[in-house]
């Protein structure tokens, strides 16, 4: 459905307008189901998540998994629907698309991850940031993937809020909902955050880079520069 000319409009006026966009029903049921087994299993493999703030880490409470796709076949639908997403995204015509999507030349690892989720502690959140906030690792589209099963944001809390550019006024609150893919741009249009989830929370994240600037920023942390 999402490849019909009425809902590339739509989500494709929604990424020009807003720079994002929220796909429901992402990937057949059985095939969500099947990667929501897959990172139970990958679980126990688990680490707590880390960043280059040390501010940041510690406002950060998901443990994580790298994973290359290919890795993990359950992920074989997930990365097949986004390539296709992205294809149909690089024939839009909108100038802010195609200045992030003109520069794409591969896709990254996938980021597993679960927040422990507690009614009684502030641990499992992410505080406010940008995944590529100086354009230089790389990053260009960031593709999350939900897998959690009747989620109620009321009760479970856990919505990845966007934000403005100013990174104070909110664009969205999303729900992490089973088989919910929200795609955004990862530079500084659209901070986010993940509010405090009170059940456990689990989702695959996945980012279109420019691998050239991605090796090199990375080699560049290595040498300390």
């Amino acid at each position: 459905w999402r490849a019909a000319p009425e809902a590339v409009s739509l989500w494709g006026q929604a990424m020009a307008r807003e720079s994002f966009a929220v796909l429901d029903d992402f990937l057949p049921p059985s095939d969500a189901r099947a990667l929501a087994s897959a990172i139970q299993r990958l679980k126990p493999k688990m680490s707590r998540g880390q960043t280059d703030s040390e501010l940041s880490a510690s406002g950060r409470g998901d443990m994580v998994l790298w994973v290359q796709p290919d890795d993990v076949p359950e992920m074989g639908r997930l990365v097949e629907f986004t390539n296709a997403l992205i294809t149909l995204m690089m024939e839009l015509p909108q100038e802010s698309i195609q200045a992030r999507t003109q520069q794409i030349t591969a896709l990254s690892d996938a980021q597993l991850t679960s927040f422990p989720g507690s009614t009684e502690n502030d641990d499992a959140r992410y505080i406010r940031h940008v995944d590529n906030e100086d354009g230089r690792n790389g990053r260009l589209i960031t593709c999350t993937f939900y897998l959690n099963e009747d989620w109620d944001a009321e009760k479970d809390g856990g919505e990845i809020r966007l934000f403005e550019p100013d990174q104070q006024r909110i664009k969205a609150d999303v729900a992490p909902k089973m088989n919910r893919l929200v795609i955004f741009f990862s530079d500084s249009s659209v901070p986010h955050e993940v509010r405090r989830c009170r059940r456990e929370r689990y989702a695959v994240t996945t980012w279109y880079i420019n691998q050239e600037m991605h090796l090199a920023y990375h080699q560049a942390e290595e040498v300390g520069q």
